[in-house]
């Protein structure tokens, strides 16, 4: 019938962009990540697509900021869709 193809057809784009959007990280929740552990003045400074992170995580965010102690640092931010972001080292 006509309803069940266009209902399908809407299942199919709502599925469709769900996954397309998979693999895209946000630079405010790189930013959020690190104010929720108290950096403040935080801003992305670089962004890499290369999967240094691991699996799971398809955006590393090089941040700047200010630690806790004033002092002012840089860390990486690895971020992907369903399991937020961790910091790291490289």
């Amino acid at each position: 019938s006509i309803m069940f193809k266009n209902g399908f057809r809407i299942l199919c784009l709502a599925a469709f962009s769900l996954f397309a959007s998979a693999g895209c990280s946000s630079q405010d929740t790189a930013v959020q990540h690190f104010q929720d552990m108290g950096f403040s003045n935080v801003r992305v400074v670089d962004t890499s697509y290369v999967h240094l992170c691991g699996k799971g995580y398809d955006t590393e965010y090089t941040i700047a900021a200010t630690n806790p102690a004033g002092r002012q640092v840089r860390m990486n931010a690895c971020c992907g869709f369903m399991r937020g972001c961790v910091t790291r080292t490289f």
